[in-house]
């Protein structure tokens, strides 16, 4: 009987140290999933890492309105570059939204930007159009990214890992 007494509070001990090990940032007020990451910082290291230069950077939340549709109020932080060049197709988005509703919403908005985009390229090269249509929106948490350029994958990567 002591055996099994001692056993059993032996697993006791063992689930609760495991448990503890978990953690539970929700009830110190913050989010298990949280990240800090700070955008602009994230796409200076992009554009030195893959040479982008001559892009207009968008600087207020109210020009992801513009060119985005992007709420505003759904914005947390954002960075975000575009080319202004009417015959090639470059930019670099990326948002971290309020919430995982918010993040949807965005997700959602950028999505039909490069649809638009895809219609737009259909009037250009081939080269181009094939360029946009290997691109996509893609969803890392509250973080939303879209890259277009024929570095995408690679820059896609840069994000993706910065923002898990």
């Amino acid at each position: 009987m002591k055996r099994f007494f001692i056993v059993t509070l032996a697993l006791i001990l063992v689930v609760c140290s495991l448990a503890a090990c978990g953690g539970d940032n929700g009830s110190q007020g913050g989010s298990a999933d949280a990240k800090e990451v700070v955008l602009s910082s994230l796409l200076e290291d992009i554009n030195t890492q893959f040479g982008l230069s001559g892009l207009k950077v968008l600087e207020k939340a109210s020009d992801l309105s513009r060119y985005y549709k992007i709420d505003e109020a759904d914005v947390k932080q954002f960075a975000a570059e575009m080319t202004t060049s009417s015959t090639e197709f470059c930019e670099v988005i990326i948002v971290e939204a309020v919430d995982g509703d918010a993040a949807d919403r965005v997700l959602t908005q950028l999505s039909n930007h490069l649809d638009t985009q895809i219609n737009t390229a259909k009037s250009y090269s081939q080269d181009q159009l094939a360029l946009v249509e290997s691109c996509s929106a893609m969803q890392n948490k509250n973080f939303v990214f879209l890259v277009i350029s024929d570095q995408a994958s690679a820059i896609v990567d840069v994000i993706d890992s910065a923002t898990k």
